[in-house]
């Protein structure tokens, strides 16, 4: 398993975000700060020491807290379901991200959706029917067998709430 981090940060008109390993999310980082420092994007003058390193200690990998919810195998399946008001269309999400983040699959087919769910103990008709109570949360592309599916970006923020929910 990969540890992909995610970074983003606002400082006053500069916005930075990145995506990837560890170090390179850091290399990204510093150099953004450094062009903010020297007047690039910012109109003040940042203290870039202070804000690179407590950023920075923010990009550390995070323990293996997606080991706590989800379990790799062939398929991904989940050791625990939401809690929420549409609790099979929100395990989906899950499955679908899991398989992104876990498997570094970008789109998931139904058929292994399907699966990856009843192996989960969600137990559902079918996905397009089950998914339709969230589709503001993901795109899905193709028409009957070879549907695929995969999270939007309000998608993957909803499912990270979801993940923090299930882990406290």
């Amino acid at each position: 398993m990969t540890n992909i981090q995610r970074l983003r940060v606002k400082l006053g008109n500069a916005e930075f975000e990145a995506e990837g390993d560890a170090d390179s999310v850091k290399q990204q980082f510093a150099e953004f700060m450094l062009a903010i420092a020297s007047g690039g994007a910012g109109k003040k003058p940042v203290d870039v020491k202070a804000d690179v390193e407590g950023q920075i200690a923010q990009c550390e990998p995070q323990p293996k807290s997606l080991d706590k919810i989800f379990k790799t195998g062939e398929l991904i399946s989940l050791l625990a379901l939401p809690k929420t008001d549409a609790p099979s269309a929100d395990a989906l999400l899950l499955l679908i991200y899991g398989f992104e983040k876990l498997k570094g699959e970008s789109t998931v087919g139904g058929n292994a959706l399907m699966q990856a769910a009843r192996q989960s103990g969600v137990p559902i008709p079918r996905v397009d029917r089950v998914i339709a109570a969230r589709d503001e949360f993901y795109n899905a592309a193709g028409a009957k067998k070879g549907r695929r599916y995969s999270l939007n970006n309000k998608g993957s923020q909803h499912v990270e709430r979801m993940i923090a929910e299930l882990l406290d």
